[in-house]
């Protein structure tokens, strides 16, 4: 008998990423993420495929 299995084979990965804050005061700051720095593909949910270097950037406010 073939066993059937409902959760689908995702393949590993590393993902190798920095995160960088800097607090311009104490209510404000800005961020940097840098992602996947091994430049691998990284496939999070099946058929969906990420693939190099990637960055993010952004701002908080404590009110």
């Amino acid at each position: 008998a073939q066993q059937v299995s409902a959760a689908p084979d995702v393949p590993g990965y590393a993902d190798l990423r920095i995160f960088g804050e800097y607090r311009i005061n104490s209510r404000l700051g800005a961020w940097l993420e840098l992602g996947n720095l091994l430049g691998s593909d990284i496939e999070r949910h099946p058929g969906y495929v990420v693939s190099g270097q990637y960055f993010t950037v952004g701002a908080t406010l404590n009110l």
